[in-house]
């Protein structure tokens, strides 16, 4: 994994990059009153999101993505500006959960990037009949136990990637069960059907190196990309 920012200051038409950027802690209740500790965990997140927001920003920088007065990298959405240097559209994407954020970086291609923290003991069966679709569905129950934990969540991520990156302008419940991706453990990611699109999809997903416990996936236009992993040394 690549570490020196320096190095980076720009990405081919072939690259996809991924940043791995840590938030920070969270705070425990511990001793303080359960109100006040609500309070003080939501003001912690806000301020350990704003400055990764802030790092990733500065990060772009690096490859001459420079937007207006007032521009900042909102939180898990996907967008777009101009590299200086080569005229040419950079997308990115930003995704949070728990300590960690990923934010994925690609030229003149549609892009989404998502990552989960994995819960122990989670009981996926209720999201997974709400938001899946009826092949994903077949293919999930066929599981059980810490198989079916894991491919809940690897398809989850696989799923909100691609949304973000298709920009269907849907909601969640809407969106995710009009295509379906690849759950079997033993088969790579791939979106098998989609009504997101007028054929059959132009996207690629890619599984990502990620910290344990947690999971994530990239959704990126076209084929063949070569994925670079990246950490962000400041937040390592």
């Amino acid at each position: 994994m690549s570490s020196a920012l320096d190095s980076v200051g720009q990405v081919s038409g072939c690259e996809a990059h991924i940043w791995r950027l840590k938030q920070g802690s969270t705070l425990s209740h511990g001793a303080i009153g359960h109100a006040a500790a609500e309070e003080s965990v939501a003001s912690r997140k806000r301020t350990c999101r704003a400055a990764v927001r802030d790092r990733a920003a500065r990060i772009l920088a690096r490859y001459g993505v420079c937007g207006p007065k007032g521009w900042s990298v909102q939180r898990s959405v996907v967008q777009s500006a101009v590299d200086r240097h080569s005229r040419k559209a950079v997308e990115f994407s930003l995704a949070h959960s728990g300590q960690w954020a990923l934010l994925a970086v690609v030229q003149e291609a549609r892009i989404g990037v998502d990552i989960e923290r994995r819960r122990r003991g989670f009981r996926a069966d209720d999201l997974i009949r709400r938001f899946f679709s009826e092949r994903e569905i077949e293919g999930l129950v066929a599981l059980s136990g810490a198989q079916l934990e894991a491919a809940f969540f690897r398809a989850w991520v696989r799923k909100e990637a691609y949304l973000k990156a298709v920009q269907a302008g849907l909601g969640v419940p809407a969106g995710l069960s009009r295509f379906s991706v690849s759950v079997d453990p033993d088969d790579p990611p791939k979106i098998l059907e989609t009504q997101l699109e007028k054929e059959a999809s132009s996207f690629s997903l890619y599984d990502l190196d990620v910290p344990e416990g947690y999971v994530g996936a990239l959704a990126v236009e076209g084929t063949r990309h070569r994925v670079r992993h990246l950490h962000d040394v400041d937040t390592e």
